[in-house]
């Protein structure tokens, strides 16, 4: 999966009822200027063998892990989808 439109965007975005759902991601792209991920709380996203470009993910209630994920620069990501060093994983 390649996820980019627009100038304003999430590479992917959950929103849905309150039953839990896990959506798994695998060697996939996600770009989003707004950010990476936003995530209902209802949802469990997993990423792996990923790559993020984009601003941080943003759980909103909801909960992410990447495993051997990477950002814009290839640089790995925690198991939290960020930087180990806490820096933002940036857009540009």
């Amino acid at each position: 999966m390649i996820a980019t439109v627009a100038t304003s965007n999430y590479g992917l975005y959950n929103l849905g009822n309150n039953n839990q759902q896990t959506i798994l991601v695998e060697r996939s792209h996600l770009i989003g200027s707004l950010n990476t991920i936003r995530s209902h709380s209802a949802y469990s996203i997993k990423i792996s063998s990923s790559k993020l470009k984009g601003r941080d993910p943003v759980a909103n209630g909801g909960l992410f892990s990447c495993l051997d994920s990477y950002d814009k620069a290839y640089k790995a990501l925690n198991s939290s989808c960020g930087r180990p060093t806490g820096e933002p994983i940036g857009y540009k």
